[in-house]
Formats: C-alpha cells, structure tokens, sequence
C-alpha cells in the first residue's frame, strides 16, 4: 500500500511494507482546486503499472474524496 497525502503543494507519499519497514518521501505538485487536505492509498503495484507505460514527464490525477480517486 502506498499512501499519497496531499496538503498545500506538497505531495507526501508513505510506504509501508512488514518485510522492509516504512518509507517516506514529499514532493511538490500544482493543484488546480485543491480546498483541503487529501488523502487517501493505492496498491503500489497499480501505481507502477500506470507508471511504466505514461511517456510524459507530467502526470495529472483527479479527485473527488479520500473514498473517490
């Protein structure tokens, strides 16, 4: 599971695995009509699947809610 926080322009994603421990890392991003504090998780695998076939340097996600991705 990776859990991506967003609050402010900044992007904090936490991984979390028995086996290996945690990680954390925080990125800056642009929000376009961000009003509050997001967050929410994704299986890491989904992530790296979209990951590997986007050929932009730029990715765009879409939101309604913590519940609603």
């Amino acid at each position: 599971i990776v859990r991506f926080a967003f609050e402010q322009g900044t992007l904090t994603l936490t991984a979390s695995t028995p086996d290996i421990g945690e990680s954390e890392t925080a990125l800056t991003y642009k929000a376009i009509c961000q009003k509050e504090s997001l967050s929410t998780t994704f299986n890491y695998a989904y992530i790296m699947d979209a990951l590997k076939v986007i050929e932009s340097n730029t990715i765009e996600l879409s939101m309604n809610g913590p519940l609603c991705p």
